[in-house]
């Protein structure tokens, strides 16, 4: 099976409009991500689940993940919850290690990009990708396929 990896945070959860709302009252802005609760009600970005769901039939779906704080267990239900159809959930600060494993990786950072083959780095939130509505599931796995 091909593997597709997919951040989570900005690419099918918008946690970090929640952290710009909530960093100026916390003391320390890492207790945000700290909650072990974080993802407990929040919801997909629109289109993530849909989307996703198609692409399961061609891609297995492996979340890759850095983790900051306590909400490990939060994050990870939260995916089983609104995505069942995933292959696997992998926490790493170097997502760049399953470079071999993924057929493509899909950020919204280009920093956690940047060490994955060039033909492999799928940018969220840029021209080509701006939001889950946008994607030619179609023409995306045509182009990852082989």
């Amino acid at each position: 099976m091909r593997l597709l990896g997919i951040d989570v945070d900005g690419v099918v959860v918008d946690t970090l409009t929640l952290y710009k709302q909530a960093s100026p009252n916390l003391e320390d802005p890492l207790d945000f991500w700290r909650d072990k609760n974080l993802y407990d009600n929040l919801a997909p970005m629109e289109g993530a689940v849909e989307k996703l769901e198609q692409l399961s039939k061609y891609f297995g779906i492996v979340f890759v993940s850095r983790l900051k704080g306590n909400h490990h267990r939060s994050k990870v239900y939260f995916l089983k919850k609104h995505f069942p159809f995933m292959t696997g959930f992998v926490g790493s600060h170097e997502k760049w290690i399953l470079n071999d494993s993924l057929v493509a990786m899909v950020d919204d950072l280009e920093d956690n990009l940047r060490l994955f083959d060039t033909n492999k780095r799928v940018l969220f939130g840029g021209k080509d990708f701006p939001d889950w509505k946008s994607l030619d599931v179609n023409a995306f796995h045509l182009g990852y396929m082989y």
